[in-house]
């Protein structure tokens, strides 16, 4: 489902983009080790506790919903799309609108439904997701941050540098202060994009990613079939094949390069 102004495809390129995303989700994987109301947290603790929080869990699931806006102030949204992350143990399962990324102990892929193609590679990305998954890591890039306590949620604030190596001027992390889970995500986009409007005009403007976060669960997840390599690709003699059920796929085998 999508506003009435849509993006062409090369504005969602820019802007929904998935290095964006990922890089969105070192603070998906930020846990919680006892909390007080009164308790006076500086932002590298609250960020600390977040971290702790989802690494504590040995499985965990929620859904992420994406709104893009043209602007940093408008309130009409012009693409939505909807997410799913999935944690269990050392794997990690994710997709945002039609695409699936899958970190398997012994490989990683990524299936993009849309195009029917996908690309396997035996090589872990274990090392770098940790690296992302740890927001505190980043805050040497913002010139400023903020963290204040309204009710139940702590709202976090960073400010990026004048010159800086993030595709963002300012990020504002909204989290549960009760079990410091994330719950939404504002991110100031530093790029201009151009969008065209209802009446064919193009509008060049910053946008505005916002990221809602929902249903966590770490009980009773049932998600063997999801880190089944078998479910994505058969080996046969050596040869690595799409499954039966993406066999009109194109498979992409990045091992061989």
């Amino acid at each position: 489902m999508m506003a009435k102004n849509i993006p062409s495809i090369q504005v969602i390129k820019n802007s929904i983009n998935t290095k964006y995303i990922v890089l969105v989700l070192f603070c998906v994987f930020l846990n919680y080790t006892g909390y007080s109301q009164n308790d006076k947290l500086t932002i590298e603790e609250v960020f600390q506790k977040v971290k702790e929080t989802y690494e504590s869990k040995s499985k965990y699931a929620f859904n992420v919903k994406y709104e893009l806006f043209k602007d940093h102030q408008t309130i009409e949204v012009t693409e939505f799309y909807t997410g799913k992350v999935i944690k269990d143990q050392g794997e990690l399962y994710s997709k945002i609108k039609n695409t699936e990324f899958i970190q398997l102990n012994e490989a990683y892929l990524k299936i993009n439904h849309d195009e029917k193609a996908m690309l396997y590679t035996e090589q872990a990305l274990n090392e770098q997701t940790h690296q992302l998954v740890d927001l505190t890591a980043f805050l040497s890039y913002f010139e400023k941050t903020s963290v204040s306590l309204n009710k139940d949620i702590y709202i976090c604030e960073l400010t990026s540098k004048n010159i800086s190596l993030l595709p963002y001027s300012k990020v504002v992390t909204y989290i549960n202060a009760d079990d410091f889970t994330i719950k939404k995500q504002l991110l100031y986009l530093l790029n201009p994009s151009v969008f065209k409007e209802s009446n064919g005009k193009s509008v060049t403007s910053n946008p505005r990613l916002e990221i809602t976060f929902s249903n966590f669960n770490s009980q009773n997840i049932n998600s063997a079939n999801t880190f089944s390599l078998l479910k994505y690709i058969s080996i046969s003699n050596n040869e690595i094949k799409p499954s039966n059920n993406l066999k009109a796929y194109q498979l992409i085998n990045a091992t061989k390069n």
